[in-house]
């Protein structure tokens, strides 16, 4: 519900010149890029109106301006957000959950650059969770339920713009293609994680380990919480990568805010220095909202669909692009030039050469030559011609004998990179006493013995779709 009863406000024009404005009216009315950051003064664009006439209002004993036009509501509230995802699409979308944007695009998808290494976004071994502290001291609004009440006060220039003088691309690249109507005014701590799914063994919901991390790192913890899941924190903290950012308040207690007694500083100065740090759901608009005329509006709205889906285009990810074998009477054997080497011998306690398999890996973007590996298989045969009468149609053998100089049966590795099925991301050697050796969480186990008939251990090649 918006406050338009301002029993607060001295209607007086010359306050603006004698008095500071009213922290978040700097952000409101400005476009704001739908593909940058989330709730962040740094993604807002140019300011659309003329919001005219000032009016005083007194906060917490401190005097600001304020134009008539815009509604002020007090919240003084504090929250946590927090969104868990196992991959960077999902992790958007619920970063879109306030907003509910409409169509499948790639919204906020500039936070992704700053929350995390380009390292972790490329793997798909990690999963991704980020924690927001919100403090909400008030909210501004602009009078949006009459759409001519805003088309009136638009800037000259920014008229001409919008009703056609702009092509539709260099509209938006100008002034995004929303705008915000509606902004949520005072700080925010944001605690960003990417943890490894492999190394992090959950035995707790993750996003309860998440914020009791978050609540040590600011030394909010209780000592229950940390008896009842100190071990999980530390287990979890081992495996993830943090990046904390602090938005409002003083930088000089945001920045140590893990200084024991930062926290409760930075909580009461915040006060002091808010600044736009939260969307509503009303925050923000279409900007083709704005146009009078229906066909520009129709021009706009359908290049929108283009414009979105250019900014939309999935971050490549790194697969396997690949294989080599390699062998040598040398374990210090190097790998071919841009491959990996995995340091698990083929032969091992069967005699014969050192034989190691490596690997090549490339983004899965079209825009890269090697086209990414899809299926791998192991072929035993009885001699080099019987595995290739047996590697299937449209895979390539490698013809390298993962048996050489150990007897037993002829091993071969052989691969696809038919579009049929979803790159291989990685690829892994597991070896024991036994037939029965699992694979690893997240990986398929090509169940055939590459030491067949060689005595020595039992080895399997094992390889994910998922990281």
């Amino acid at each position: 519900m918006i406050d338009n009863n301002f029993s607060s406000l001295k209607n007086v024009s010359y306050v603006a010149n004698e008095i500071p404005p009213i922290p978040g009216i700097d952000s409101l009315g400005r476009g704001y890029d739908i593909f940058g950051l989330y709730a962040n003064p740094k993604s807002t664009k140019i300011d659309l109106f003329d919001l005219g006439e000032q009016s005083q209002i007194s906060i917490a004993g401190k005097n600001y301006s304020i134009p008539i036009i815009v509604a002020y509501q007090e919240l003084i509230q504090g929250s946590f957000q927090s969104y868990y995802s196992i991959s960077i699409n999902e992790y958007l979308k619920k970063l879109n959950t306030i907003t509910s944007l409409s169509g499948n695009y790639n919204f906020f998808s500039g936070s992704l650059q700053v929350d995390f290494e380009l390292s972790e976004l490329r793997k798909r071994i990690h999963e991704y969770t980020k924690i927001i502290d919100l403090v909400e001291k008030w909210k501004l609004t602009l009078p949006y339920s009459n759409i001519g009440n805003l088309v009136n006060i638009l800037k000259k220039d920014v008229k001409n713009d919008l009703y056609g003088g702009l092509d539709p691309f260099e509209l938006f690249d100008k002034y995004g293609t929303h705008f915000l109507q509606e902004v949520i005014v005072g700080a925010k701590c944001e605690y960003t994680i990417s943890t490894d799914q492999i190394s992090y063994r959950k035995t707790e919901n993750i996003e309860t380990i998440a914020e009791l991390s978050y609540k040590r790192f600011t030394n909010q913890i209780s000592l229950k919480e940390e008896l009842d899941y100190g071990t999980d924190i530390n287990e979890f903290n081992r495996s993830s990568n943090i990046v904390v950012k602090v938005l409002g308040g003083s930088p000089e207690y945001g920045k140590y805010i893990q200084l024991s007694g930062n926290y409760e500083k930075w909580i009461e100065s915040i006060q002091g220095n808010p600044i736009f740090c939260n969307f509503s759901d009303n925050s923000l608009a279409p900007i083709w909202n704005l146009c009078p005329d229906g066909a520009r509006k129709e021009e706009l709205k359908k290049a929108y669909q283009s414009y979105a889906s250019n900014k939309s285009k999935p971050l490549p990810q790194y697969c396997i692009s690949n294989l080599a074998v390699i062998g040598s009477s040398n374990p210090n054997i190097a790998p071919p030039y841009g491959y990996t080497k995995i340091d698990k011998d083929l032969n091992a306690g069967a005699g014969g050469e050192y034989i190691y398999i490596c690997y090549k890996e490339d983004l899965d973007d079209q825009s890269y030559p090697n086209n990414p590996i899809t299926d791998i298989d192991v072929i035993i045969a009885n001699s080099l011609n019987d595995a290739k009468n047996k590697c299937p149609a449209n895979y390539t053998l490698i013809e390298y004998d993962l048996n050489k100089g150990a007897g037993g049966k002829y091993v071969y590795v052989c691969y696809s990179k038919q579009t049929n099925n979803d790159p291989i991301r990685s690829i892994n050697i597991m070896e024991g006493s036994s037939s029965d050796i699992p694979a690893p969480y997240g990986y398929i186990k090509i169940d055939k013995d590459l030491n067949a008939e060689a005595g020595g251990k039992y080895i399997y090649l094992c390889y994910s779709r998922n990281f």
